[in-house]
């Protein structure tokens, strides 16, 4: 499993030792990310000083980009890829080289849509659903990890831990 972000961030971003331990906390217990774990996995390539610098929402966005690669050929086989969709993914996903490794593709293939994988990994405080659909949008402008993008990351958290039942004493 991943965490959301990783412990440089909650000690960057919060105020004092008792928000870094709880930031941090929140953001690991829940084990929301499991991936499959090799080199050049989808979990090195979204890590921090990375393509996304540990944001979520912009894995979430290029995960999404691959879902409408891979769903728009209705007659291929169940795990098989054409040369158009690798080229595809190539031009428009920032996390090509994990996704297009044997292992990580049959995986993402197994859920067979975005809304599967989101719904099968419990990343849904992640999105919007509208319609039956998870939505995902940019929790910033900025391309990087800044406090702005931190507090809504802590905040999802917070709420999805009160929704689920889980207060802290």
């Amino acid at each position: 499993t991943d965490g959301i972000c990783s412990i440089k961030k909650s000690i960057q971003f919060s105020k004092n030792n008792k928000d870094i331990i709880s930031n941090y906390i929140i953001t690991r217990e829940n084990k929301y990310l499991r991936w499959p774990a090799y080199m050049l996995s989808i979990n090195q390539q979204k890590s921090y000083k990375s393509k996304f610098d540990d944001r979520i929402d912009l894995l979430l966005l290029d995960i999404k980009e691959l879902y409408n690669i891979l769903v728009n050929n209705e007659n291929q086989e169940e795990f098989s890829i054409s040369y158009q969709q690798i080229k595809q993914i190539k031009e428009k996903c920032k996390l090509e080289y994990a996704y297009l490794n044997i292992h990580t593709l049959i995986w993402l293939k197994s859920f067979k849509s975005f809304d599967a994988f989101i719904a099968g990994n419990r990343l849904q405080m992640f999105c919007e659903s509208v319609g039956g659909h998870y939505i995902v949008e940019r929790w910033s402008e900025s391309e990087f990890f800044d406090e702005k993008y931190f507090n809504k990351l802590i905040a999802k958290c917070k709420t999805n831990k009160a929704e689920n039942g889980i207060l802290d004493a």
